[in-house]
């Protein structure tokens, strides 16, 4: 008489199973790419993490600058403090407590728009800005001699425009039996 094991094998005729690299024909595309953007994804906040602590600060506080310095580099203007809280994924009176905080320590201000006198952007102050170039000139020491540039600098470009492009809820919404709760229930959909 045989026993069975009361570990079941995976069944990988009905899940898929994740591979480390190649191409997944199913969905066209390069797994291996998408691992090495994970990896880099990690490292990024690995990084930030150990950034912020060494100048006594939360990774969140560091988030926030780099969303205002981005934000000012990408649109050529400030946000407002919706916006901060939209990109850090934070409530808007969470964002507020974090805005007052980060004013209070000198890194950002809070100024009236000069178009629309009703709007508050967030700025960077002088020091504000000096931790963000500092910031960028330590993490740009990890970066090949030379910089970025040619396919792989617009490559690159071109998926972080398209990840910014479709950073919205309904389009991160689960494809599958993949969350572990039931989608059925009060809230499903949303």
């Amino acid at each position: 008489m045989t026993t069975q094991s009361p570990v079941r094998a995976h069944d990988t005729t009905t899940t898929p199973v994740p591979t480390a690299c190649g191409t997944d024909p199913d969905a066209g595309v390069n797994t291996a790419v998408v691992a090495a953007v994970v990896d880099l994804q990690v490292a990024l906040r690995q990084f930030d993490e150990w950034y912020a602590a060494a100048r006594d600060l939360h990774p969140i506080d560091l988030r926030a600058v780099i969303v205002v310095g981005c934000h000012h580099r990408t649109e050529n203007r400030y946000p407002t403090p919706s916006l901060v809280a939209a990109r850090l994924c934070l409530t808007t009176s969470s964002a507020t407590s974090l805005i007052a905080r980060l004013t209070a320590t000198g890194l950002l201000q809070r100024v009236r728009d000069d178009r629309d006198r009703r709007l508050v952007r967030v700025e960077l102050t002088d020091t504000g800005w000096a931790l963000l170039a500092d910031h960028h000139v330590r993490l740009g020491g990890f970066l090949p001699r030379g910089g970025l540039s040619g396919p792989f600098a617009e490559w690159l470009a071109a998926v972080t425009a398209g990840i910014r492009g479709d950073h919205r809820p309904d389009t991160l919404a689960p494809t599958g039996p993949t969350t572990g709760h039931d989608d059925t229930g009060p809230g499903a959909g949303r």
